[in-house]
């Protein structure tokens, strides 16, 4: 069964934190880099040092200086906490999709999963993750969301977006759960859920 959810980076729903400092952004972003240290604690202990090394990357993004400093760009130009932190993550992402190399322009995703995830720590709200078996179709799928999706909740991947060498689909290979990606005329306004389907990673097909 289908089920579109709202879980590419950049977005955040909830109540706004409008006002929230510089410095609390920047807290916020600290308070991601533990978690996503805590991920990649817990996928090293299970044995999966590939995925393990995607999260301890994902970390190190956090403190980056040229975020940093997008983060207090965006506050001088008027921007609240979490605004400056999605605007922040989306200006990093613009710069490293634009490189000609595949797999470094993939990395967009991963910039703008951890100003998003920061940002939902600033704002206080939390992505609703699924409670049943599902395909889940989306614009976009960030990586340590997709890590904290119950694996067997999760039979399939169909996102709009992204590509071979994201993140999220390295971590769906990973755990042998089906996953296209760039379909292009994918439906994700909630006009699919609950329909049933069949999603084939090889054929990179979804069928209704």
């Amino acid at each position: 069964m289908i089920r579109s959810c709202g879980l590419e980076a950049g977005r955040v729903v909830g109540d706004s934190t409008s006002g929230a400092t510089v410095e609390e952004a920047i807290a916020a972003l600290a308070t991601a880099a533990a978690q996503l240290t805590e991920i990649a604690a817990a996928r090293s202990a299970a044995g999966a040092a590939e995925e393990s090394e995607i999260f301890s990357m994902q970390a190190m993004m956090a403190s980056d200086p040229a975020l940093v400093a997008a983060i207090h760009d965006a506050v001088k130009g008027g921007a609240d906490g979490v605004a400056a932190l999605i605007a922040a993550g989306e200006a990093q992402a613009a710069l490293l999709a634009s490189l000609p190399d595949e797999y470094l322009a993939a990395r967009a995703a991963d910039v703008r999963d951890v100003a998003s995830r920061a940002a939902r720590i600033l704002a206080g709200t939390t992505i609703p993750l699924p409670g049943q078996p599902i395909i889940l179709v989306a614009e976009d799928l960030p990586p340590s969301v997709s890590a904290e999706i119950p694996r067997e909740h999760l039979l399939g991947i169909a996102l709009r977006a992204g590509s071979r060498t994201a993140h999220a689909v390295i971590l769906a290979r990973a755990a042998g759960i089906p996953c296209i990606v760039a379909a292009r005329e994918l439906e994700v306004d909630g006009s699919l859920d609950g329909v049933q389907a069949v999603v084939d990673g090889a054929a990179g097909t979804l069928t209704l």
